[in-house]
């Protein structure tokens, strides 16, 4: 609690307006995904998908609210020693009033310590915004969409794709380990556990002729329901990460399919034009409290610009 005034609400902090900031519920989570969908496609499961993993005490999902009405969110979720904010919004009718500066910057960035805090800002006023605050940048990143087809010309593999659950689970471990930020981080264990099972979606490796994993990608539904984001795409090479693309999208053929992507892994960039994806917008990668060597060129999709864009 702050010292600016009490709720009866278990709150991080609150102010004598009648202003809070907590924690985000899975119920909240619904609500600040509709907010989001009415600027863009948003996946219908991965703010849920987090806080089913972490532990209150972590702290890291926060919503601001006054009179028990929904105001204001954002999110500060740490992978590893590495923080990633995401999720900052305040509803239209609230602006204006200092409801976002007061969680983003009075209690979610407070909680981030002096450890290195990730966002993805769309270029234009968002990121201008940010580098008033500190922020560098550091890499820029690009979201496509396209429409998913049975098959595309010229893509082609040797390697044998499967489900994930068909292979060891500890198999992916060991691929994911390769790629994203962090080694063996549990809560990265149970997150993709989740992931790579949610309703609508699907998950696939591919496998070498040793039967070792060379590539992992997943796909999960979005708000509109005749979309689907694909994230993550990792892979040993081009050809499997075209190859792992295209059977993730021969399950939906005929909707509308998006994935992120690091304009460094110019192997991703050729990938989304033989596609025929076109660009959304592009995103600057910014840090605060130091810089971040993160690419790795395994990484054609990252897993989520909204939780986890790794």
């Amino acid at each position: 609690m702050g010292d600016e005034g009490e709720t009866s609400i278990k709150a991080y902090r609150s102010w004598v307006d009648g202003y809070i900031v907590r924690i985000m519920t899975p119920q909240d989570a619904r609500i600040v995904q509709d907010w989001f969908s009415t600027v863009g496609v948003i996946s219908r499961w991965d703010i849920d998908t987090a806080i089913s993993v972490y532990p209150p005490a972590m702290k890291g999902f926060y919503i601001g609210e006054r009179k028990g009405e929904l105001v204001a969110s954002t999110i500060r979720i740490p992978w590893g020693n590495v923080y990633y904010g995401s999720m900052y919004f305040v509803a239209e009718e609230h602006r204006g009033k200092g409801y976002g500066t007061r969680l983003r910057d009075q209690v979610a960035f407070s909680h981030v310590g002096n450890n290195i805090l990730v966002v993805d800002a769309v270029q234009g006023k968002v990121a201008e915004t940010n580098k008033k605050y500190g922020y560098k940048d550091t890499a820029t990143s690009g979201r496509y969409q396209g429409v998913a087809k049975e098959t595309v010309p010229g893509v082609q593999c040797s390697c044998k794709i499967l489900p994930v659950k068909d292979v060891a689970f500890d198999d992916v471990i060991t691929y994911d380990n390769k790629c994203f930020i962090v080694k063996d981080f549990p809560i990265r264990r149970a997150f993709l556990e989740k992931w790579t099972a949610i309703p609508g979606g699907a998950a696939y490796v591919a496998l070498d002729d040793k039967g070792t994993v060379v590539g992992f990608g997943c796909r999960r539904p979005c708000i509109p329901k005749d979309h689907h984001m694909v994230g993550p795409l990792y892979s040993d090479s081009p050809e499997i990460a075209e190859a792992l693309l295209q059977r993730l999208c021969q399950d939906v053929v005929g909707t509308n399919v998006t994935v992120n992507i690091w304009y460094q892994n110019e192997a991703a960039v050729a990938m989304v034009k033989k596609f025929d994806f076109q660009k959304v917008f592009d995103l600057d990668r910014m840090t605060v409290n130091g810089e971040l060597k993160d690419y790795k060129p395994q990484v054609f999709a990252v897993t989520s610009i909204d939780i986890c864009s790794f």
